[in-house]
């Protein structure tokens, strides 16, 4: 349930499905990651880096991949952002 409230951008909520999953699964990485998620969204670095470091203990493997696709999405939506501004500068995107 945490992960459709990240996905909609509702940090709180999100942050509040994530804490009580916390309970249930403590050792659980995909738990940390939500915390991590939505406390960055709702400026607590330091908590989220606090969660960020546990979801490297708990799954370094996962961490990493999990970082590099956030960073590709990141590229992505860059590249796209600048094909829209150089088509409307051409008057071909309406």
């Amino acid at each position: 349930m945490g992960k459709y409230y990240l996905d909609s951008k509702n940090w709180r909520a999100a942050l509040s499905r994530f804490q009580s999953a916390l309970v249930l699964s403590p050792e659980e990485p995909e738990v940390y990651w939500g915390l991590a998620e939505a406390n960055r969204h709702l400026g607590n670095y330091a908590e989220a880096k606090a969660n960020y470091l546990k979801v490297i203990e708990y799954d370094p493997i996962a961490a990493t991949r999990r970082m590099h696709a956030r960073r590709s999405a990141i590229r992505r939506s860059r590249r796209l952002r600048r094909r829209r501004r150089r088509r409307s500068r051409a008057g071909l995107w309406l």
